[in-house]
C-alpha cells in the first residue's frame, strides 16, 4: 500500500470540492494540505503500533470503521454542521499531544494557517480509517501501517517532529 492509493481513495469524485466548501479554501489548498497531511497522519499511525497499547488501540478504532465504506464516511462528513467532530477526535487519538506540533509543521510547509490545517484534516482522518479498516490484512493493523510507504517506496515514519 502507498500513499497514491491512500490519496486516491480518500480524495475521488467530490471529495475535494466538498472539503473545500466546508472549510471555505480552495481546491488546490485542501489538496496541498491532504498531499502534506497524510502522510503525517499514516507515520503517526505506524509509530502508534510500535506498541502493544497502540497497535491494540488502532484496532480497536478500526474495527469500529470496519463496517463503513469510504463514500458511506463521506455522506456522514458532509451531512450535517458538527460532521468532523469524529475527526478532531481521531486525530486527537493520532498524533495524541502533538496535534498543535503536527498543525503548526504542515502550516510551515504549505503556508496555510494552522487552524485551517486541522479543519481539512478532520474531514481526511474518518476516510483514511475507513480506507485502513478495509485494508487491515490478517496480519493486524501494524502490518498494514508500517507497510506503508511513501511515493518513493521508502517506509513512513513518525514525522511529527520533522
Amino acid at each position: 500500500m502507498n500513499l497514491q492509493s491512500i490519496l486516491r481513495a480518500v480524495t475521488k469524485d467530490q471529495t475535494l470540492n466538498n472539503i473545500a466548501q466546508s472549510t471555505g479554501q480552495s481546491p488546490d489548498t485542501v489538496q496541498e494540505i491532504i498531499k502534506t497531511g497524510l502522510p503525517l497522519i499514516v507515520g503517526q499511525m505506524a509509530q502508534n503500533t510500535s506498541t502493544k497499547s497502540g497497535e491494540q488501540s488502532l484496532n480497536k478504532a478500526l474495527d469500529q470503521h470496519s463496517d463503513s465504506s469510504v463514500l458511506d464516511t463521506l455522506g456522514g462528513l458532509f451531512g450535517s454542521s458538527d460532521s468532523n467532530n469524529d475527526g478532531l477526535s481521531i486525530l486527537g487519538h493520532i498524533f495524541g499531544n502533538n496535534n498543535e506540533k503536527a498543525a503548526s509543521n504542515i502550516s510551515r510547509k504549505t503556508g496555510v494557517d494552522a487552524a485551517t490545517v486541522m479543519n481539512v484534516l478532520s474531514f481526511i482522518a474518518p476516510l483514511v480509517m475507513a480506507y485502513m479498516a478495509q485494508k487491515k490484512t490478517s496480519g493486524g493493523i501494524k502490518d498494514t501501517v508500517q507497510g506503508a510507504k511513501d511515493d518513493n517506496g521508502n517506509p513512513l515514519i513518525d514525522i511529527v517532529g520533522s
